[in-house]
């Protein structure tokens, strides 16, 4: 049975796709020049919760240099929805970059709890 669905829309119509446990759900879409990927799998082995990463990327020139925007959980989810995201997330890029850490950056629950020590 699925766990994850996707769908994507293009010049050919929309295609679906289903991910499992095992297999979670990858979806890109890349321009020329920039692009970006989002992972959605378990959070954990035989876990109920999930996680999502989404990385930005320089699209079909390949260049290396790709940006973790952030791994995000159900708990980020429910911040974000409750605050005004377009500053939050610039808050919250603004500090990963500060602490040149976008290879690994914190997810926005432990962001959100290490500013609130």
């Amino acid at each position: 049975m699925a766990r994850y669905y996707g769908g994507i829309q293009g010049n050919r119509g929309t295609a679906t796709r289903l991910g499992t446990d095992s297999s979670g759900l990858t979806a890109f879409a890349n321009g020329w020049h920039i692009g970006a990927q989002v992972n959605l799998y378990p959070a954990s082995r035989d876990s109920d919760e999930d996680e999502l990463t989404i990385t930005l990327n320089h699209g079909s020139s390949r260049n290396p240099r790709d940006f973790h925007l952030g791994t995000f959980d159900e708990l980020d989810i429910t911040i974000l929805s409750n605050s005004d995201i377009k500053n939050f997330l610039y808050n919250y890029l603004e500090d990963v970059k500060l602490q040149n850490r976008t290879d690994n950056p914190p997810t926005i629950s432990e962001w959100v709890l290490r500013r609130a020590l």
